[in-house]
């Protein structure tokens, strides 16, 4: 009976792994496929991220087109995001990006910064995180929509916050809770009041952080919202203690855990007992400060956050050392183990973020001196040109004036005697063209020579000799003053002896 119950429980298993990788083996399966068959394929990936809840129905893609590409991608992305696999989310991402840039669809960008940052963001990579979430932003700001726009900058926010970068993290929730107050939706607008309070905690500034996490717990209890309740109080709990109401702090603390007590939240649960584990060693109540950093430390294990264990690992062994210092000294160690694993990860996290802020920065210097040269290599040929044209200007105005000197003054009566004798001399040629006098015949046979006529085709065409025509010819020369019959026909032409 236990075989066959092991037997059907493995089968489901399966069955449910089978379903977890629907997406995973159809995306593999159309990357390796073409024509029709990844035609299929494709559609048959669309429905099933259509069921899974990751995109609206599309309906089928008759062709393979960079729509359905960019939609394949995407759901791709989206599933190996839903599954945590991070390092599966960006190839497809990058993919979906491409295309949706060419197709100049925006809101498909966004989506794409979106699933990029927050990969960077899992991975510790907190600088391309944020680089991602500002593209993403931008794109959202193109499509004017409030909602992307918020989440945005309360992405932004959070990051900013994660890299100490606390004015501008300040800069974008201010942002963010502007944008939800006008689009009225309570439940998000106290997520960014959280955040804010936060941010100001952060910036020492515990007296304005009260209004926002205030504000937020109120609107998640008017929500009745009980799990973003307790995270409220666990936050306001960290403001009291900044601004020394260590009673109102503790108080809002007891309330958070009752709330939590019997849930999945075992991290915010572990966070609070470290917060109270804190206030009791402040008040120098040592038993009540051991049962809550050892829970704390029990609870951080559960769920693998070493760095909530190991800050109750300090608590629990500064607790210990007077009644139990050999246990003291053990969670001191495990303390120092803790802390060497996340100084490293975060050195590492440092230093990633460095070498990317310096290769960031030697490309804009880089950029910036090829400006420089180009606007050096203008402004140097602008003023080439302007000497060369100064040269031009004044070799002209050189040339005017000793022109001007070498021409001879000419007086008013040589001027009208200038004039007079070039009269003359129109009129002269004018004569002379009027003293022309050709012969009928004459003028026929100059008309048939300006139309290109050979003399053998002038004779038989007005039925004379061959030696007719030269004699007239002649005699057109002589009286013309040319030499031959090509003279004779520009001299035609040039004169109006040629009638059309």
């Amino acid at each position: 009976m236990k075989k066959s119950f092991l037997f059907f429980f493995c089968l489901f298993l399966a069955f449910l792994q089978t379903r977890a990788n629907d997406i995973n083996k159809l995306y593999n399966t159309y990357l390796s496929t073409e024509g029709k068959q990844q035609i299929n394929i494709g559609n048959q990936l669309l429905d099933e991220a259509f069921r899974k809840d990751l995109i609206d129905s599309l309906g089928h893609f008759k062709n393979h087109d960079d729509e359905m590409g960019m939609w394949v991608h995407y759901a791709a992305a989206s599933w190996a995001w839903e599954l945590h696999q991070v390092k599966d989310i960006a190839a497809p991402a990058n993919e979906a990006l491409k295309l949706s840039i060419k197709l100049n669809d925006l809101a498909m960008q966004g989506d794409c910064y979106h699933l990029l940052g927050a990969a960077c963001q899992m991975q510790g990579d907190v600088f391309h995180a944020i680089e991602y979430f500002e593209k993403g932003y931008e794109a959202d700001k193109q499509l004017n929509d409030p909602d992307r726009m918020s989440s945005s900058l309360n992405n932004l926010a959070g990051n900013y916050l994660s890299t100490d970068q606390v004015d501008q993290a300040e800069k974008y929730i201010l942002r963010a809770i502007d944008l939800e107050r006008n689009m009225k939706r309570p439940d998000k607008l106290a997520i960014r009041l959280g955040m804010a309070s936060d941010i100001y905690l952060k910036l020492n500034k515990p007296q304005a952080a009260l209004p926002y996490i205030t504000e937020a717990f109120e609107l998640d209890s008017i929500g009745n919202r009980p799990i973003k309740m307790a995270v409220r109080l666990s936050q306001r709990a960290s403001v009291y203690e900044a601004m020394e109401r260590y009673n109102d702090a503790k108080r809002s603390l007891l309330q958070a855990l009752s709330i939590f007590a019997g849930t999945t939240h075992t991290r915010s649960t572990a966070i609070c007992y470290n917060q109270l584990g804190k206030l009791a060693l402040r008040e120098e109540q040592l038993l009540q400060a051991q049962e809550y950093y050892g829970n704390a430390v029990n609870l951080s294990r559960q769920c693998g956050d070493i760095y909530t264990e190991s800050k109750a690992a300090r608590g629990l062994a500064e607790a210990l050392k007077t009644k139990n210092p050999e246990q003291a000294l053990v969670m001191l160690d495990r303390y120092v183990q803790l802390s060497d694993t996340i100084f490293s990860e975060q050195m590492a996290q440092k230093l990633s973020m460095f070498q990317a802020k310096y290769n960031q920065n030697e490309s804009e210097h880089k950029a910036m001196i090829e400006e420089h040269q180009s606007q050096f290599q203008t402004t140097l040929l602008i003023l080439v040109g302007i000497v060369l044209c100064l040269i031009v200007i004044l070799g002209y105005l050189y040339y005017i004036h000793h022109h001007r000197k070498a021409l001879p003054t000419i007086t008013p009566t040589q001027k009208d005697h200038a004039v007079g004798t070039e009269t003359n001399k129109e009129e002269t040629e004018s004569q002379e063209l009027r003293s022309i006098a050709l012969t009928n015949r004459e003028k026929q046979i100059l008309q048939l020579c300006c139309k290109g006529l050979q003399d053998k085709e002038i004779a038989q065409l007005l039925y004379i000799s061959e030696r007719t025509v030269n004699t007239h010819k002649s005699n057109i020369f002589r009286k013309c003053g040319v030499n031959n019959t090509v003279e004779l026909v520009r001299f035609a032409f040039t004169n109006g002896l040629v009638v059309d």
